[in-house]
């Protein structure tokens, strides 16, 4: 619980994390122009409300609100879990991203991590 904040609605979520996010920061939301503004060098996961997403311009880790409290922490906490520090990912994805391919591939290779 120490290691949560909730931030302030209609500011920006990076300029109140005193110290400045880090790759290990991460922030739940629903709003797309929030998630961009903290991923990178923090992760971001999209919490899916029924009515944001009509443009998929959000392509990383997403959840949905209509699951049970529960069932919704479970999938964030799995999320936080497999994708580790963007450091750690880069590391396991070094050659795969550096020898190219198109994005579509290298999305792939992310796809697979998750």
């Amino acid at each position: 619980m120490e290691h949560r904040i909730f931030p302030a609605c209609g500011e920006s979520k990076r300029d109140q994390i005193q110290g400045g996010i880090n790759e290990n920061d991460w922030l739940l939301d629903d709003y797309t122009l929030n998630l961009n503004q903290w991923d990178p060098p923090g992760r971001g996961i999209k919490l899916l409300n029924g009515i944001n997403h009509t443009k998929g311009t959000w392509k990383h880790e997403m959840v949905r609100h209509d699951k049970e409290s529960l069932e919704i922490a479970e999938n964030i906490v799995d999320i936080i879990r497999k994708s580790g520090t963007i450091k750690e990912f880069l590391e396991r994805n070094q050659d795969s991203i550096k020898t190219g391919g198109s994005r579509m591939e290298q999305e792939k290779v992310i796809e697979s991590e998750l």
